[in-house]
């Protein structure tokens, strides 16, 4: 569990120790409960229950598999899901239950 622990700050610390240093505004914001709001998320989808696993958690990146997205004629396969969100500054994900939204957000909130 240290381990896994350690993998998980890892993934959040450079993104703290950037926004510590922005201003006493953010400083006062990122002291303010965010960094184990953070923590706590990342824990919670960094491992995850799978039907195959269902005693243990695994990791995430383990275990999913990269889906395409489509509109109109545009095609991603989210590979470098930033220049996505640089060029599209609002996107809707819409699908059928069971189709994978909710495992793409966590893909998309891991990724980033």
């Amino acid at each position: 569990m240290i381990q896994n622990n350690l993998e998980v700050t890892s993934l959040i610390s450079p993104f703290i120790n950037t926004y510590k240093l922005i201003s006493a505004e953010w400083k006062h914001f990122m002291e303010s409960g965010i960094p184990e709001y953070l923590q706590s998320q990342t824990e919670k989808y960094y491992f995850t229950n799978t039907f195959l696993h269902r005693s243990e958690k695994v990791k995430f990146n383990k275990i999913y598999f990269p889906i395409k997205l489509s509109y109109k004629n545009l095609t991603t396969d989210l590979l470098n899901l930033k220049d996505v969100l640089e060029e599209y500054k609002f996107i809707t994900i819409v699908g059928t239950a069971g189709g994978g939204k909710s495992t793409l957000t966590k893909h998309i909130f891991l990724s980033l």
